[in-house]
């Protein structure tokens, strides 16, 4: 960021929002010059030994060292990939408990809203998870968290011994589920295939 406020790093600019988007980090499925989490995002998470392809935040929530602050954005985006046991056991438990798809929700009921109003609708007070699609070896999900309020669309796929996780995460009044959902679709539809790569480096805090 420069001595004016401005980042030299990529812009995503929606009349739908109230806020820029700031790319912080964008290589394609095939490339492997990811990045781990502290590189992208400087604060607001424990890393899990990820890491990432792409990852994008609210420009409000940029700090000066050029990576993202996690716990004031209202909205941030990522792309990663994780070899980690605990990842890889959350997945494989989503898709043995969701694998039949009889108990898919419906995202009629939180069109429209923002991400307090969905909170206001599907938390009741507790944190919530619910799928929304789920295949052989993905799956995706919509994460409510009522306290913050915040709410998470992910979808996961479990290769082996690697899970490739795609999130969007919207906080607060400014972001619209629906504009969440068109984002998250398409990070989906760029990154649903990516080729196996052995990364070193990241650290599991």
């Amino acid at each position: 960021m420069d001595n004016t406020g401005e980042t030299s790093k990529p812009v995503l600019m929606d009349p739908a929002i109230p806020f820029r988007v700031v790319v912080l980090h964008d290589v394609p499925p095939e490339s492997t010059e990811v990045k781990t989490l502290n590189e992208v995002f400087g604060w607001g998470r424990e890393s899990r030994g990820e890491y990432l392809y792409y990852g994008e935040i609210d420009d409000r929530a940029l700090r000066d060292d050029g990576t993202g602050d996690l716990t004031t954005a209202a909205y941030h985006g990522s792309v990663e990939v994780s070899f980690g046991e605990v990842d890889v056991d959350d997945a494989s438990y989503y898709l043995e408990t969701y694998g039949d798809g009889k108990s898919l929700f419906s995202l009629d009921s939180v069109a429209g809203l923002s991400a307090t109003q969905v909170c206001e609708r599907l938390g009741d007070d507790q944190d919530a998870d619910l799928i929304i699609a789920v295949d052989d070896d993905s799956f995706a999900i919509i994460f409510v968290e009522t306290w913050r309020p915040t709410v998470t669309l992910r979808h996961s796929r479990l290769d082996g011994e690697r899970v490739t996780e795609i999130n969007v995460t919207g906080h607060g009044d400014e972001v619209s589920f629906e504009w969440m959902l068109r984002r998250f679709d398409e990070l989906v539809d760029r990154y649903r295939e990516i080729p196996m790569n052995r990364f070193t480096g990241a650290i599991e805090e």
